[in-house]
């Protein structure tokens, strides 16, 4: 590892360093190094780091700059500062995805009813209800209980934060704050071990041309599970969209969270150098950000996967490529339309978002326009999630 003194003053002599390996999540190496000499202003030095790799799992090195001696403003130990660097092996997916991923409820042959409406979906582990003119699911239900309080929704848009007070306007011109998904087309083809789903949707808004074009392919299987790819096509007369993913309102008892992701504290693709990869529990409650004006927050990004349980049941999401997710007690449009948090009021559901991305969050306040590179406004993206409930 080459460790570079940037500043002109004095050399490395004051810090020491500690690292660690962790495969999705759980420390399998970890030491200390005391360097053998200062490494002088303006010059770099090399640290050798046994990294210890494992074949398989996400892997990372963190190395974390600690004070040898403590001072007038800090103690012996304080931490300065780490660098978090991905681990490259055989197989770098998250082992602990791929098999939440695998393990079901259990099940045995789907029966298939149609209406014009809906298409119900059964067998003696699960009952689904799918929309054919919103193309999404209306009702969950496993154990003779639904896990949703309201049908399942597409969303894009957020509570404007500090940073969104110029773009928010843009937002509301173009309707992204009463969006909402209609289907042009539904068909379905039953298999014996799943069901398949081919919806053509878009998201419209009124007086606006359709904000996103999308073809869906959904497949609910004997387990449970049920996976989706959405191809997307947007009208690029649009500006950037505040977000992307699936809303669900959960039973208000899904109030514990685990995700492997970036954490603890919110991460966003522009605001996540203070966290760290790991796996992270929490309460629904203790993820809500009490910031002065109510806004967007509390989502975590880079996740592999994140689970939200009650009692009985876990729900379980993960994507091909690493998503974001948002667990509140609050809906964003009640963040939106409140000036102070003590007038924030929950909503009865635990509110999961699960997202392609999120727009970043920027400085645009005072500063400049997002940068390109974080803003969500891809002409052309698929979004590839798999929902999975396990019985606890």
């Amino acid at each position: 590892m080459q460790l570079r003194k940037q500043t002109r003053n004095r050399g490395i002599y004051y810090l020491y360093l500690a690292y660690e390996t962790t495969a999705d999540g759980k420390i399998v190496n970890s030491g200390c190094i005391r360097l053998a000499e200062s490494i002088a202003p303006q010059q770099e030095g090399t640290v050798i780091i046994p990294a210890n790799i494992p074949e398989r799992g996400k892997c990372f090195l963190k190395v974390k700059y600690l004070l040898k001696s403590g001072n007038g403003l800090q103690e012996t130990d304080s931490l300065l500062g780490f660098d978090e660097i991905l681990l490259q092996n055989e197989d770098g997916r998250n082992q602990n995805a791929v098999m939440l991923m695998e393990t079901g409820l259990v099940g045995g042959f789907i029966k298939v009813t149609e209406s014009n409406r809906y298409l119900e979906m059964e067998n003696n582990a699960f009952h689904y209800v799918f929309n054919k003119l919103t193309g999404l699911f209306e009702n969950m239900s496993a154990a003779g209980e639904n896990i949703l309080d309201q049908p399942m929704e597409l969303n894009i848009w957020r509570a404007p934060t500090d940073n969104d007070r110029k773009i928010k306007l843009e937002w509301m011109d173009a309707h992204y704050d009463q969006s909402y998904v209609r289907a042009y087309e539904t068909s379905y083809q039953a298999e014996e071990s799943k069901v398949t789903i081919f919806t053509h949707i878009a998201v419209v808004a009124a007086t606006v041309q359709k904000v996103l074009d999308i073809h869906a392919v959904w497949e609910v299987t004997l387990d449970g599970a049920v996976s989706v790819k959405m191809n997307m096509v947007k009208d690029m007369e649009f500006p950037m969209l505040p977000r992307f993913g699936l809303r669900l309102f959960l039973k208000d008892n899904f109030k514990n969270v685990t995700y492997y992701g970036i954490g603890p504290d919110e991460s966003y693709v522009d605001k996540c150098r203070s966290g760290s990869h790991g796996v992270y529990t929490s309460k629904v409650e203790d993820l809500h950000e009490d910031y002065l004006r109510p806004q967007e927050n509390g989502s975590h990004t880079d996740c592999d996967y994140v689970c939200v349980s009650n009692d009985k049941m876990t729900l379980s999401a993960a994507g091909k490529k690493t998503i974001a997710f948002n667990a509140s007690e609050y809906t964003q449009e009640e963040l939106t339309n409140k000036k102070h948090g003590y007038e924030l009021e929950k909503c009865g559901s635990t509110v999961l978002c699960i997202d392609y991305s999120q727009n970043g969050i920027g400085s645009n306040s005072c500063g400049p326009v997002l940068s390109e590179k974080y803003q969500l406004n891809e002409e052309k993206f698929t979004f590839d999630v798999k929902l999975v409930l396990h019985n606890r």
